[in-house]
């Protein structure tokens, strides 16, 4: 957004941000109201043992804190341990090599013309279909405007694209 406010163009230009999926990360339980969002949410009623906000409905070996007693799987209070920590891993109920994606719904954050347009649940091809629309390209291309609003509108594009490959090298 800095480098579009830089160049005069953000209020010309549709900014779009989301992701192809989601992960099994979940917020669990009743956590009060400023708790911190890494920290203990509230204690099960089933076992007796702490919970974190944040857990995972599978990871790797640095979210598996049960150990078994007696026979018993017991899950490990993490109001022992800082789980505000860079190296601490939230609770996974299963065990695996690694995270895997979920089958969560993915945020769409959108600002710029046609912005929205991005108002609820969408297809994936849908996001498709707004950029194409928004820069009168495709099916879209026989658009009511002028030829020099759509050049700028591509031209916005095109930078953006450009921008975002200049920050990945």
């Amino acid at each position: 957004m800095k480098l579009l406010r830089e160049a005069g163009i953000a209020d010309e230009t549709l900014v779009i941000v989301t992701s192809d999926h989601s992960h099994t990360l979940t917020i669990s339980g009743y956590p009060d109201i400023g708790n911190n969002i890494l920290g203990v949410a509230d204690t099960s009623k089933v076992d007796g043992v702490p919970y974190t906000t944040l857990g995972y409905a599978n990871s790797g070996k640095a979210n598996y804190h049960y150990t078994a007693v007696n026979g018993t799987v017991v899950r490990e209070d993490p109001s022992k341990v800082d789980t505000t920590s860079w190296d601490y891993g939230h609770q996974a109920a299963v065990l695996q090599n690694e995270n895997t994606h979920g089958g969560n719904d993915v945020f769409i954050y959108a600002t710029g013309p046609f912005a929205h347009l991005f108002h609820r649940i969408h297809e994936q091809n849908y996001i498709a279909v707004v950029m194409r629309y928004a820069s009168r390209l495709g099916e879209f291309s026989p658009a009511t405007s002028s030829s020099s609003s759509s050049s700028s509108i591509l031209s916005s594009v095109i930078l953006l694209f450009a921008a975002q490959l200049i920050y990945l090298l």
